[in-house]
């Protein structure tokens, strides 16, 4: 989230958002910023279960000299990590509470500050702990 309010992202925040509808989303232990060894992954997705909206933003490079060659990419927003998945990594992703998805793929919605509210974690208390290594 911390680039995100920077110049060239902002019109991505307003006009081009998607999300990653998941089952569930994986992290490897991080310590000290660098990869535990041996690796260890973790897996995690809502206690309620279902899926999980992961919120993300998206680009389309047009070749100027061929109209229909375009490259797309895509990525998922990352915020600073909640309790349970703090203990893993240092990162999660925006997971979209079910209220806001509708809102969030409105093309018509495009204020800045409304979309940024938006952007914040999920309670831990909301995602277990599913795979241990």
């Amino acid at each position: 989230m911390e680039s995100l309010d920077k110049r060239h992202n902002e019109p991505l925040l307003r006009r081009r958002r998607c999300i990653f509808p998941v089952i569930m989303f994986f992290e490897t232990r991080k310590v000290g910023g660098r990869t535990a060894q041996p690796r260890e992954s973790y897996g995690f997705n809502l206690k309620a279960g279902g899926l999980m909206a992961l919120g993300g933003i998206y680009s389309v490079w047009r070749n100027p000299q061929d109209e229909e060659d375009r490259r797309y990419s895509c990525s998922i927003i990352t915020l600073e990590p909640t309790e349970i998945i703090a203990e893993v990594h240092n990162r999660m992703p925006f997971i979209l509470r079910d209220a806001d998805v509708t809102a969030w793929l409105d093309p018509e919605l495009d204020e800045f500050d409304k979309l940024m509210e938006m952007i914040r974690p999920i309670s831990s208390e909301d995602l277990k702990l599913s795979l241990e290594p």
